[in-house]
């Protein structure tokens, strides 16, 4: 339960400095992205990155509980799957990346807020 916690507490504030900085800084956040979602090379160092990362959350977090811990894994599951698309897909990646922050970067965003208070309250209340 240790690791839950520290991984939720981790998550948790990643996921609000992002958020806020998206809010701070929007084009310079969405510039960011486009030229990510634009560079072949730059999509395919962040897929093995991604890769690497969602393959150590899942071997060190196997958990499968109803629950706050069980988003950590599925961040994990989540990771792997972006490492695969961007590495395997990059045409895909970027037609799909652009176009989700062209038309729902205020449902992203809303999303990465509620998920980022909802980890850090349940890693430092625990």
């Amino acid at each position: 339960m240790e690791l839950s916690v520290f991984l939720a507490k981790f998550f948790g504030i990643f996921l609000l400095i992002l958020a806020l900085l998206w809010l701070l800084r929007r084009e310079q956040f969405e510039g960011l992205v486009r030229e990510i979602f634009s560079s072949k090379g730059l999509l395919g160092i962040t897929g093995i990155i991604n890769l690497i990362l969602g393959i150590v959350l899942v071997v060190a977090h196997p958990i499968w509980v109803i629950g706050w811990p069980v988003l950590i894994t599925l961040f994990g599951f989540m990771g792997i799957f972006q490492g695969v698309m961007r590495i395997g897909f990059p045409e895909e990646c970027k037609n799909f990346g652009l176009k989700m922050l062209q038309n729902y970067q205020w449902l992203l965003l809303t999303i990465l807020i509620v998920l980022g208070l909802y980890l850090s309250y349940s890693g430092f209340s625990a």
